[in-house]
């Protein structure tokens, strides 16, 4: 089963909400309308909570992952991937996010297939991917 990996963003609706619907930047509306289309299953690469899924309920947070100290994100790394492997039948990862949400945890991925889709695009570019790739 293939699975997508959605970052974080930092604008946030105040207060509680499903995952989903917490991140409102254009960027994460425009990533989880694409994913939503492609994918049968989805999570969140969230800075404070780590894998979450789309319906978790969490309240507004404020921590950014490439702010965190190196120990932090790389001990978020193994509990990100600690979760994915609880995740059953899952053998392909498609990860949209930047480089310091996939820098530790790509490297602890070798049973899987993953794949990186906007990579090489700086968010201009893969808002408009975004668009065009999307229904």
């Amino acid at each position: 089963m293939k699975i997508a990996l959605v970052s974080c963003v930092s604008k946030k609706q105040l207060g509680i909400h499903k995952a989903e619907e917490l991140y409102i930047s254009d960027w994460f509306i425009k990533a989880k309308k694409y994913i939503k289309q492609n994918y049968n299953e989805w999570y969140i690469l969230s800075a404070k909570h780590g894998l979450i899924k789309p319906n978790d309920l969490i309240e507004t947070y404020n921590e950014y992952l490439p702010k965190m100290t190196l120990e932090y994100r790389k001990q978020w790394a193994v509990n990100v991937f600690n979760k994915l492997k609880e995740i059953d039948n899952v053998t392909e990862i498609h990860i949209y996010a930047g480089k310091q949400y996939r820098k530790y945890l790509i490297a602890l991925l070798s049973d899987f297939k993953v794949s990186v889709p906007l990579k090489n695009l700086g968010i201009g570019k893969q808002l408009k991917w975004l668009k065009e790739n999307t229904l």
